[in-house]
């Protein structure tokens, strides 16, 4: 490769990689929490010793109750009843509120009467902070659809870099090296082991937003009022004999055990089956209409052509990885926030060395460009880890916390998140302006501090996180002992404070 067309692949590696990696590490850390969403939830809202732990399938008698619950919350919004899986053995009433997925109620699976649960925040912010980042929808469809392709682009520009040196790169392997050596050797090693899991949200995340754009700009079409009518085919409740039809005929198409959810909107009412029983990765679905007083049409989905956005959307939503890949799934996008955050402390630590030259005369666009990516970096791997986490810790201690305070609601520890994660982002930025002021000299101190508080309380957080789920399981009256899912969740946070442990040694 001639040395100039080697120097504009470096320079769009290192400059557009460096802004998407920070976009990118979110995305990361978000959607890796979201493909064990049943580990999570049992993490964070623990199932009582009541409940057997051993997967039953639920009968239509228990289905039949639970959906008089999901008819109670019926409205203009979807509601959602996720059916018992062996990952999560009991019912799960969810509404949609416009931003995420909300558990308002757990059932019992024997019974389909609820259990006393308190308010928690469970997979559906995570889904929420990854889909829409709590924006505007078009907003994210740009914010997106710039990711992914400047994804791809940095991806490829980085192999064609280091195609060459790869083989000699890994032979001088050293995660224990000097910090230069040490992040660059971070980098590659973590980038290798998730690359196949980054091309495939990458590519397929290009297609989706760019899907979404040309649906919200392009015109929508005009809906006759006969086509309104004849939509409202649902009467204003629905008896529970008809879900039990339809979870009949679910467990006669797909079988008793890979049933997914129910699906209650105003003109339809939907049974889809679980993850990964379609080969097209597409949702397929029992649909249910009213022929009658008392009689009921149960049809399946007529769409026999695989459409090729609804595929991309499942390889994207990894419908494809069920069971233990999900595990391998989540894994690899903890190692992908490693090479990601390791690249980007590699091109701070060299440009501010370049910089801060003698000799240097660097202009105010190279300032500001290396304020804003160190703002950047601040914020996705430093701030949004220890956020996260705290997060995490405040569901575990919700316990203990008074019921007068409002972040004992899930509403309230979301907007308490965002005030501490946006809050001390702006912050970072400030001082990271301010540096090049003459009058503020305190802000390359008080920024270096920042980065310290921020990546070592990362790392106490998660380390001493699962001591702490250890210890509250003794006021949540459960067994000492967690169940195998809970250990592999915690296994995660000891990695992740593990790798920050080892990226920043030496360095702060």
């Amino acid at each position: 490769m001639p040395e100039t067309l080697r120097k504009t692949f470096a320079k769009w590696h290192h400059w557009i990689g460096v802004f998407c990696a920070s976009l990118l590490a979110i995305f990361c850390l978000t959607g890796g929490l979201c493909t064990i969403g049943p580990a999570f939830d049992h993490w964070v809202s623990p199932l009582p010793p009541s409940i057997s732990k051993v997967f039953h399938t639920p009968s239509a008698e228990s289905v039949a109750v639970a959906t008089e619950y999901m008819e109670q919350t019926r409205g203009e919004a979807p509601a959602f009843l996720r059916l018992p899986t062996p990952q999560d053995p009991v019912f799960r009433l969810i509404r949609y509120d416009g931003n995420a997925f909300q558990t308002i109620l757990s059932l019992h699976p024997e019974t389909g009467l609820p259990f006393k649960d308190k308010p928690s925040l469970e997979t559906g912010f995570f889904i929420a902070l990854h889909s829409t980042l709590y924006l505007n929808r078009k907003v994210i469809d740009f914010i997106g659809l710039f990711v992914s392709l400047a994804g791809l682009g940095a991806v490829i520009s980085g192999i064609l870099i280091h195609w060459k040196r790869l083989k000699s790169d890994f032979q001088l392997l050293r995660l224990f090296s000097p910090t230069p050596r040490r992040a660059l050797d971070f980098h590659l090693f973590c980038t290798l082991i998730a690359l196949p899991f980054l091309l495939t949200a990458l590519v397929t995340g290009v297609w989706i937003e760019s899907q979404h754009l040309v649906e919200d700009f392009s015109p929508r079409p005009v809906i006759s009022v006969t086509e309104t009518e004849s939509q409202k085919n649902l009467p204003a409740h629905l008896p529970p004999e008809a879900y039990k039809e339809l979870y009949q005929a679910g467990a006669h198409y797909w079988g008793k055990d890979n049933q997914g959810f129910f699906l209650i909107a105003p003109h339809q009412a939907l049974l889809v089956p679980s993850d990964g029983k379609s080969i097209s990765l597409t949702r397929p679905h029992l649909a249910l209409t009213q022929i009658g007083v008392k009689s009921w049409n149960i049809a399946p989905s007529t769409d026999k052509n695989i459409s090729l956005t609804a595929f991309v959307k499942g390889l994207h939503l990894m419908r494809w990885a069920t069971g233990e890949m999900r595990w391998v799934v989540s894994l690899s996008a903890v190692l992908l926030w490693a090479a990601l955050g390791a690249g980007s402390f590699l091109l701070l630590m060299k440009q501010r060395s370049a910089l801060n030259r003698r000799n240097a005369c660097p202009s105010r666009s190279d300032k500001i460009a290396f304020s804003f990516a160190e703002s950047f970096a601040l914020s996705a791997f430093g701030l949004l880890p220890l956020t996260l986490l705290g997060l995490l810790w405040l569901e575990w201690l919700s316990p203990k916390i008074p019921l007068s305070l409002s972040i004992h609601a899930p509403q309230g520890r979301v907007d308490a998140f965002f005030c501490v994660w946006i809050g001390l982002s702006l912050i970072g930025l400030a001082f990271s302006l301010f540096r090049w002021v003459g009058s503020f000299p305190f802000a390359d101190k008080a920024l270096r501090l920042l980065w310290k508080i921020t990546l070592k309380g990362s790392v106490f957080f998660a380390l001493a996180l699962p001591f702490i789920t250890l210890l509250g399981r003794e006021w949540r009256h459960l067994p000492l002992l967690p169940n195998t899912a809970s250990l592999l969740l915690e296994g995660h946070f000891v990695l992740f404070g593990l790798i920050l442990f080892m990226c920043i040694r030496k360095n702060t």
